[in-house]
């Protein structure tokens, strides 16, 4: 197959010398040869929300799976019951089954409530219209991912990994960057601050076919 190795990546991108920053998946051997370089990468949201989505359904398979065995046992103590047999046991194994299930929804539920955190944090503005900052973005990653650490959610370290802020979250560092208003961001309404993100980022008007 084709060399994809971090090596090879780093040889292809070191011959642009005037490169500061780029925007690519997740593969690891593209990210190692970035940061060998030192340039600023930003990942893709995709591969992020896959890892999260993989968790989350894990979990979701998991209460699936015991809530089925809950609802087994009960079939055995009817069965039991009809059939005029003894049914301690079974109840009880209902009720331990009951238990698990109950369990296995309520950590799935836990863990649910991470992922809009998570679209908050990789979104440029709330509900509200203010602009969601680097640094909340950040706040915001860390409260999900303790709640997955909370409920010990499988996959949960690759989700860590997928949503590491120098791996996604530079695209706004990049945008707060050139504003001298950044302290001011969150006071701004959407277009306000659209207005001040160009007017920060725009040729020189004094040329015409600059502008845009």
């Amino acid at each position: 197959g084709p060399d994809r190795t971090a090596k090879t990546w780093q040889e292809v991108l070191g011959r642009f010398p005037s490169l500061k920053e780029i925007a690519s998946d997740q593969a690891p051997a593209i990210l190692a040869a970035g940061t060998a370089l030192g340039l600023l990468l930003q990942g893709d949201w995709f591969h992020s929300h896959e890892e999260l989505r993989q968790c989350l359904g894990a979990l979701e398979r998991q209460a699936l799976k015991h809530i089925s065995e809950e609802y087994k046992a009960l079939a055995e103590v009817e069965r039991r019951k009809r059939l005029r047999l003894p049914t301690k046991r079974a109840a009880k194994n209902h009720r331990r089954a009951c238990k698990v299930a109950r369990k296995a929804m309520e950590r799935h539920d836990r863990a649910r409530q991470a992922e809009p955190l998570f679209e908050k944090a990789m979104s440029l503005f709330d509900e509200g219209g203010q602009w969601v900052s680097f640094s909340e973005s950040c706040e915001l990653i860390e409260q999900g991912l303790a709640i997955l650490r909370e409920v010990e959610a499988p996959y949960r370290r690759k989700v860590a990994r997928a949503y590491e802020p120098d791996r996604i979250l530079n695209f706004k560092a990049v945008i707060e960057a050139p504003l001298d208003v950044a302290e001011d961001l969150p006071e701004l309404e959407m277009g306000e601050f659209i207005q001040v993100a160009i007017a920060a980022v725009r040729p020189c008007p004094s040329d015409p076919k600059a502008a845009f």
